[in-house]
């Protein structure tokens, strides 16, 4: 049910009709409703929440329809619903106006009886709007208006991502809509209401009412939380729709649950439209460092990562009620995976919660669950990405073991275990690791071992950091070449000192063996070019880059607060 009201109705009719007609109140045609926010209170607060009105040529001011909410000082955010076509007939922007005020309801005389309006000049309801898609429809839409609201301060958008941590955050909504809505009765006058967010997905977030909720005229409204650190208030979603339940007695609008589209995922399209521009985002502000774009806004969907197994290793950590930590699990899986993970996640819940076999129980209450999961997975993660799963499990996690293992290859995981078997036979103080080299016992006894599991960096010959004798690649021009004795009229040229790279001795491995996709992280020797060096780790040299677990691995769990729970 779109939450929009019932003038909305009575504006298509007037379109319909060539705009020509009696008057409203006169019997033909359906009457305008008035009504407000169900079971919220009165509110002068918020000047930039106004209402979307109907004033149309001939018929006069006819009252609001719809809420929205001024983000510039000439554009309006709503629902893309209030600013499309109805029932097949085209809303025009020269019967709606934007109303500032707090009673937005029309006297008989044809005006509102306090505020001020401005016409609207064109409608932007989002380019993948899908009315018959309540939770993934992009119901999210603009106005521009003719002139610009003087002496109003724009709400700030929000563009920061949504996280576990926001689960139960009372969001404060303010709108228009009718305050009954079994009687449609109540409209026009602003009101304001807080409800906690319940859930969200990529697209919209979901509340259930609790004594209050949004209704019908509030669609467009802003669902609003202060999200920055300096507790800035910033519009995070836009009223979309409501369900009702019908078994249970009482309002409609409270009961069922409301969506409403997120802001944040739509951040690009506004500042596209509206010209608005963003500070930086490189402060942490998006889900990972590389959702972070240009214009300031995020793109967290390259930050959606890890594969159903390592989801489902990441849950199998959470603790009991922990649903900040699950949903940070899940808001990082990778499209595809993640309804997968959705499903096994539920099955989990439902049939094995509180079984003290866990494993056991998803083996074989969710099997076919369990095998999706690990069908969309593949089992292609490397030694790296494996020990970094497996660190991230709880002591006696079987299921989180299981998901780790069933994700590697199996190359992969005899590598781990031959590491693991050395350092536990020579009895080294570290487990499998990345940095377990720098273990003078495990460095001694395991180093061909971890080198297996962790291929080493390359070392950087301009930071003198090559052992004697090593590769150096031609993109940094070879090694240095040896100062020329005294009667050698020309030193030699650079690339007749490099040796046969594919020809490495000892210790020594082929240059370029081992760059993952993280491996130019900064801090690493390898991140000031774009080749490899020489290959060659002996005691004493800088450690391993983290990056090297790879993105299927630790990469991916340090995008995410919750990432290790034990």
């Amino acid at each position: 049910m779109n939450r929009h009201g019932c003038v909305l109705a009575w504006l298509t009719w007037l379109v319909a009709t060539t705009a020509c007609g009696p008057a409203p109140g006169s019997g033909d045609g359906p009457s305008p409703v008035r009504g407000a926010i169900v079971g919220g209170e009165k509110t002068s607060d918020w000047p930039a929440v106004g209402a979307l009105v109907a004033d149309v040529p001939g018929h006069g001011y006819m009252g609001p329809f719809c809420t929205g909410t001024l983000i510039a000082p000439g554009w309006v955010l709503t629902a893309a619903h209030c600013v499309s076509s109805y029932q097949g007939v085209p809303i025009l922007p020269f019967f709606v106006k934007f109303y500032v005020g707090t009673d937005a309801n029309a006297s008989w005389g044809g005006t509102p009886p306090t505020g001020q309006v401005y016409q609207a000049d064109e409608f932007f309801p989002h380019p993948d709007y899908d009315a018959s898609m309540l939770t993934v429809g992009h119901d999210i839409g603009l106005v521009r208006l003719k002139t610009e609201v003087p002496g109003v301060e724009p709400v700030q958008i929000n563009r920061r991502p949504l996280r576990g941590q926001h689960l139960g955050a009372a969001i404060l909504y303010v709108g228009f809509g009718v305050s009954n809505g079994v009687n449609q009765t109540g409209s026009g006058v602003k009101r304001k209401t807080t409800m906690p967010l319940t859930w969200f997905d990529t697209g919209a977030y979901y509340t259930e009412p609790d004594g209050s909720g949004t209704c019908n005229g509030d669609s467009g409204g802003p669902g609003l939380l202060q999200m920055d650190r300096d507790g800035t208030w910033s519009q995070i979603g836009v009223v979309s729709a409501g369900t009702e339940s019908p078994t249970t007695p009482g309002d409609p609008c409270l009961t069922g649950m409301g969506i409403y589209t997120r802001v944040d995922t739509h951040a690009t399209w506004i500042a596209e439209v509206t010209g608005l521009t963003f500070p930086s985002c490189a402060q942490g502000v998006c889900l990972c460092d590389d959702g972070c774009r240009p214009d300031g806004s995020c793109d967290d969907s390259v930050c959606r990562i890890r594969t159903c197994l390592q989801s489902l290793a990441c849950l199998s950590g959470c603790a009991s009620g922990d649903e900040a930590c699950r949903m940070d699990c899940r808001i990082t899986t990778r499209p595809g995976d993640d309804v997968a993970f959705d499903k096994i996640q539920y099955c989990i819940d439902t049939k094995c919660k509180n079984d003290a076999d866990v494993l056991g129980c998803v083996q074989s209450a969710c099997a076919a669950q369990l095998n999706e999961c690990v069908s969309r997975s593949g089992t292609d993660a490397t030694c790296a990405a494996y020990a970094a799963c497996r660190e991230a499990c709880a002591e006696g996690d079987a299921l989180c073991l299981y998901a780790c293992d069933a994700g590697a290859t199996e190359g992969a995981r005899a590598a781990w275990t031959a590491a693991d078997t050395c350092l536990r036979q020579a009895d080294c103080p570290v487990v499998v690791t990345p940095l377990a080299a720098e273990d003078p016992c495990a460095r001694e006894h395991c180093l061909a071992e971890l080198d297996a599991c962790f291929p080493p960096a390359p070392c950087d010959p301009l930071a003198g950091n090559c052992a004697e004798g090593t590769a150096c690649p031609d993109d940094l021009g070879g090694c240095p070449p040896p100062e020329p004795p005294d009667s050698s009229p020309d030193p030699p040229a650079a690339n007749d000192l490099v040796m046969d790279a594919s020809e490495p001795s000892g210790d020594e491995t082929q240059a370029g063996d081992s760059t993952g996709p993280d491996s130019a992280d900064e801090g690493s020797v390898v991140s000031r070019r774009s080749g490899g060096g020489c290959t060659t780790r002996p005691a004493g040299s800088v450690p391993w880059p983290l990056a090297l677990l790879g993105v299927a691995g630790l990469a991916a769990r340090r995008n995410t607060p919750a990432s290790r729970r034990s």
